[in-house]
């Protein structure tokens, strides 16, 4: 087993590899990606639910294991996606991985609605849009300059990466086998602190290709039969009278 020397860790996404900021005094630590066995030092700043997450590479399985000290905390394995919920004290982790996938230490974030954090330290938000393929993710800066946000679909692959500096809604539709989980890791800049910005999230189906077909044919219907009655009508003001 390989020890990593320092803190930073490599976030796994499609097609390219994405490094993340410096992971101080975060809620949620990372997302990590091993190809054999790994540990990743995790910093808990703050104490609450979290999620530890796996996703397992095509025809591998991976196993994640939270220790404390030489306590073992929570342990997850997967030879798909999965994902245990553990209410963690603020210190710090070892979480060993073993195997080929992704693993993250993740906020649990799991109903959709608002939370806000502190402008200076990234977050890592572990969503469960339940198979709802439109997810639907809003950023507010509050006091930050700017945000980057990098979302992740179920198998922890990148969907969406960029950045906002005022209130921006994010629009991604997830492919249905990965849309049973969901990653935000979210990285505020120029912030001190002392004041905070927040993450919002929903989801719903995408609506069926022929249903918006359905609704143009309707449409052009009746247009069709607005232009005949107003024909109609014309013709009839023009007829003389007898």
């Amino acid at each position: 087993m390989k020890r990593k020397a320092t803190a930073a860790a490599i976030i796994f996404c499609v097609p390219f590899l994405l490094l993340p900021g410096s992971s101080q005094g975060q809620p949620g630590a990372d997302i990590f990606h091993t190809t054999d066995d790994d540990v990743f030092p995790v910093t808990i700043s703050e104490a609450g639910w979290y999620y530890l997450a796996v996703a397992a590479d095509s025809d591998s399985e991976i196993t994640a294991r939270l220790f404390h000290e030489t306590e073992l905390v929570v342990e997850k394995s997967s030879n798909y996606i999965g994902a245990i919920r553990v209410e963690l004290d603020a210190t710090g982790y070892e979480l060993v991985a073993n195997g080929s996938g992704s693993v993250a230490v993740a906020w649990d974030f799991q109903n959709p609605g608002t939370e806000t954090f502190r402008n200076d330290v990234q977050t890592v938000l572990f969503l469960r849009p339940q198979g709802n393929e439109r997810l639907q993710v809003t950023l507010n800066p509050g006091t930050a300059n700017s945000l980057r946000a990098t979302i992740y679909d179920a198998f922890m692959w990148s969907v969406y990466s960029g950045s906002v500096s005022e209130v921006q809604t994010i629009t991604v539709d997830l492919a249905p086998t990965h849309s049973d989980f969901a990653y935000v890791v979210v990285n505020p800049s120029g912030g001190d602190g002392s004041g905070t910005y927040s993450v919002s999230w929903s989801s719903g189906k995408i609506p069926p290709a022929f249903a918006w077909g359905a609704v143009g044919i309707g449409v052009a219907i009746l247009l069709i039969l607005g232009v005949a009655l107003y024909v109609a009508n014309r013709r009839q003001r023009k007829r003389p009278r007898r």
